[in-house]
């Protein structure tokens, strides 16, 4: 049987993926997007591109490899000279790209090219790849490197000792893992050496280790791709007096330990579940096949196993939640559904009962577009259907070319799956259109395009990390009202100075500022606390002679707006 996959292949998946492409723009902004494309442009500005900088605070959280993918694709973009939204998710949605591919050539590779295209099929269509690959954080990255760092290794581990294919691909997981530390941090990688280690032990092949994982030079050069900015970063942050071992690079979430009741939540289990609907909904189908299904020979299955669940266990214990720390596991589920799906005995419907299946598919197209139409995302609306229909023609072509002794089960199974991914994309890149997210989004359009651009701008009581990438300025946070009263004295000059705070926090302020209210949340109910922005123009002598009277006066009263996410500022 043929192991690879054609050309034709290659580009009927990245014709799937670039549906994917919708959203890009759209979605509104998340706050850990801001904290990547904020600091990105701020490094792009100072041109130091090894110590991160978010809103004029050092930003210690994550390793800068996203922050540098952001800003050679922000470099390479002619149209806009500051960073954008979509650069940042570009770099999500090219490593889902490679997420697609990888995951296509190892089921190829090891069950065949009808198994390898149904994995990636299926990858596609869950709601967690769709979702999360919309995200500029730095996590669909990391997950990818992980990926290709556990498949390369697996292509060492297939190749024969000491041969050209099994060097390339140690080495190559190796410089994953590396490229992954840079990214975000040793975890996934040392889970996946770990994972990998016991399958080897499992299969009584220790003797094979230095032949497939090359631990010296694979370490070495880990350690080359590494230490130079991590030895740099240390001595411009001594430089400046500051210390890392005080942030999170130095891995201080390593050192969380879960509680027994968090452990006994299987938190990841069902978070993986949830991640892989709705075609996940396959599992409970197989349920009743599985012992029948079960392959004892099947060495990449046991592996891929063990790999997820040394994943999943070491997360468990670990004191952090995050539905994206298990990307990763997308493509292994894939891979060992679309193995199960294979051997399984193909569905008998009857000619009569067609209809029952048929009908409620196109009412759920429709429906899936209607509520695409009423949210108004027009470019969805235009891009689906169209790059649908020319997903599901070459899908037809591609049909023809595949060979598998289960071809009863897979071909008449891909054109659904992919139908299914279509309407998740819709489904995914429309809901986030409202919310506080996109209430965040329409108060920045409107200091953009209403308030003084050359303002200065203050939170207080609170911090909205996309606020400072929306409105193109750093955005002190205070706390504090003696911090907060001496920033305003030394840096009152004749630009405006506003501030933003959370509604509850108005009458404190007024007691302590003369000011003018310059936006009022007219939509609120997105918000614990509604946001306002006021202008400040002068520090009360004292607490005592604050009045309800906000206005001096001395001045004439500036209109208060009224604005929100279904409302329209007037034209000036």
């Amino acid at each position: 049987m043929n192991r690879t996959l054609g050309r034709s292949s290659y580009l009927l998946l990245t014709g799937m993926w670039m549906l994917l492409l919708v959203g890009i723009n759209t979605i509104p902004l998340e706050d850990h997007e801001a904290y990547v494309l904020q600091t990105t442009e701020q490094m792009r500005q100072s041109d130091d591109w090894i110590v991160p900088v978010f809103n004029n605070a050092l930003r210690l959280e994550k390793p800068p490899l996203n922050y540098w993918a952001t800003g050679l694709i922000s470099a390479l973009d002619p149209f806009h000279e500051r960073v954008q939204i979509w650069h940042g998710r570009l770099v999500s949605l090219l490593a889902a790209l490679l997420m697609l591919w990888a995951t296509a050539r190892t089921g190829a590779l090891f069950y065949g090219p009808s198994v390898g295209m149904l994995a990636a099929s299926l990858l596609m269509g869950m709601q967690g790849f769709i979702h999360l690959s919309h995200n500029a954080r730095p996590d669909f990255l990391y997950s990818c490197l992980g990926l290709l760092q556990i498949l390369a290794w697996t292509e060492a581990w297939h190749a024969q000792d000491r041969s050209l294919r099994q060097w390339v691909g140690s080495l190559s997981g190796w410089l994953a893992a590396g490229l992954a530390v840079l990214s975000k941090g040793p975890q996934l990688p040392g889970m996946i050496l770990l994972g990998f280690l016991i399958f080897l032990a499992r299969q009584k092949q220790w003797q094979r280790v230095r032949s497939i994982l090359r631990p010296l030079s694979g370490s070495l050069l880990l350690l080359i791709i590494v230490l130079p900015w991590w030895t740099i970063l240390n001595h411009r942050l001594h430089a400046m007096g500051a210390d890392v071992s005080e942030s999170q690079l130095s891995g201080s979430l390593l050192l969380d330990v879960a509680s027994w009741w968090e452990v006994l939540k299987v938190y990841y289990l069902y978070t993986l579940f949830a991640l892989t609907l709705p075609v996940g909904t396959l599992l409970l189908w197989l349920l009743p096949q599985l012992k029948q299904l079960n392959d004892n020979t099947d060495r990449f299955g046991e592996l891929m196993l063990i790999g997820m669940g040394t994943i999943l266990v070491a997360f468990t214990l670990g004191g952090q939640y995050r539905k994206h720390y298990i990307i990763a596991l997308l493509p292994i589920t894939a891979l060992l559904l679309a193995r199960l799906l294979s051997r399984c005995s193909p569905p008998t419907i009857r000619p009569r009962l067609k209809p029952l299946v048929y009908v409620p598919a196109i009412a759920a197209g429709l429906a899936c577009f209607a509520f695409i139409a009423w949210k108004g995302c027009y470019p969805a609306l235009l891009g689906l259907p169209i790059g649908g229909v020319l997903v599901l023609t070459l899908l037809k072509r591609e049909l023809g070319t595949l060979e598998h002794p289960q071809q009863a089960v897979i071909i008449p199974l891909l054109p659904w799956i992919v139908y299914t991914a279509i309407l998740t994309i819709g489904i995914d890149t429309t809901l986030p259109l409202s919310g506080k997210r996109a209430e965040i989004q329409e108060l920045a359009n409107h200091i953009n395009e209403r308030l003084e651009p050359n303002g200065e701008f203050v939170e207080w009581q609170s911090a909205t990390p996309t606020l400072p990438f929306l409105i193109h300025r750093d955005i002190p946070w205070f706390s504090d009202p003696k911090a907060f009263v001496q920033y305003f004295q030394a840096h009152r000059s004749e630009a405006p100075f506003f501030a933003i705070l959370p509604h509850s926090e108005l009458p404190r302020l007024r007691r302590s500022f003369d000011l003018e209210l310059r936006y009022v949340e007219d939509d609120p109910e997105d918000f614990e606390q509604p946001p306002v922005i006021v202008q400040l123009f002068a520090v009360r002598p004292s607490p005592e002679r604050a009045t309800e009277d906000t206005t001096p006066a001395n001045r004439q009263q500036v209109p208060t707006l009224r604005v929100g996410f279904t409302s329209r500022l007037p034209n000036r």
